[in-house]
């Protein structure tokens, strides 16, 4: 997009743009999002003129709503982790650079621009905008809230719940929004949804499965004290059964020697009472050490 013969920064800038991109799963096209993201990002925009910057700022919101979600719908989730980094700088920028009102004051008037847009706007953002107060948007929101009350984000991934009431009420926004806003307010739903739920926005999608737990692997000197614990009461009997069976060579007395002497079984008798005890239950009991 051109305005009085003036590029951002003077480079041709690729939009993610039509209403396809909400199902749009095209790598490249989620790329050429990113990239203008991260581009924009570093680049100066205090020297930048009114013009310029409202361009910036669309060019923003417009990728911005591209990666949202690519990252939620064509992700598995430990892509979308990595995605999201980008998804949380690229915000914290659109509000430095547009919605900020003292980064935006004072800004001059491109004179090519003056009979179209009279001043910069004190700031471009969601909530100065009629479209989210309208009635039809405000009842999404209203019937959103009253769900989620009941529903905290306490761990690091949404429950499939959770994301399966968001995923309505997404819907909803955009059905509300196709209705009753503007193509400009339209392009500010992205920035609303993630402002609202800066995880369940990129995270959520209709297939959505919450990872299960998974518990840090026990090691071995773990593995076989819990293996020893669940046959403890075989162990007992069969080192009852083995003293009544070495009686006759002096087993006891030898025992008792020990005892009085602070003495070890020695390694050949430990695993003589251990196989005795295991036998054929470690197979089993061993192999699931949780139960």
């Amino acid at each position: 997009m051109w305005i009085c013969g003036y590029g951002l920064e003077g480079v041709y800038v690729p939009l993610c743009q039509g209403s396809g991109q909400f199902a749009d799963c095209s790598a490249s096209r989620a790329q050429q999002c990113e990239t203008v993201l991260l581009a924009q990002q570093v680049n100066d925009a205090s020297r930048a003129t009114v013009p310029e910057l409202l361009t910036r700022c669309r060019y923003i919101r417009q990728n911005l709503n591209c990666l949202l979600n690519y990252t939620a719908l064509c992700l598995p989730l430990e892509q979308k982790e990595e995605k999201s980094q980008v998804i949380v700088s690229a915000r914290k920028y659109a509000y430095a650079t547009c919605e900020d009102r003292d980064a935006v004051k004072g800004k001059s008037v491109d004179s090519c621009f003056i009979h179209t847009v009279a001043v910069f706007p004190d700031a471009e953002h969601w909530k100065d905008g009629a479209c989210f107060q309208k009635p039809e948007v405000q009842r999404c929101n209203g019937d959103y809230d009253a769900q989620m009350k009941k529903y905290q984000l306490n761990s690091k991934y949404p429950s499939e719940e959770q994301c399966r009431r968001y995923m309505n009420y997404q819907r909803c926004m955009r059905r509300a929004a196709s209705l009753v806003c503007n193509k400009e307010g339209i392009e500010f739903l992205g920035l609303f949804l993630y402002d609202r739920e800066p995880t369940l926005s990129w995270m959520c999608s209709d297939d959505y499965r919450q990872p299960l737990r998974i518990e840090a692997a026990p090691t071995p000197a773990i593995n076989q004290a819990t293996c020893t614990s669940l046959v403890s009461r075989d162990l007992q009997r069969c080192t009852d059964k083995h003293q009544k069976a070495t009686a006759g060579l002096g087993y006891r007395k030898q025992s008792s020697n020990r005892k009085s002497t602070g003495l070890q079984l020695s390694d050949e008798e430990h695993k003589t009472r251990l196989c005795c005890a295991f036998g054929e239950f470690r197979p089993l009991l061993c192999a699931r050490p949780s139960r």
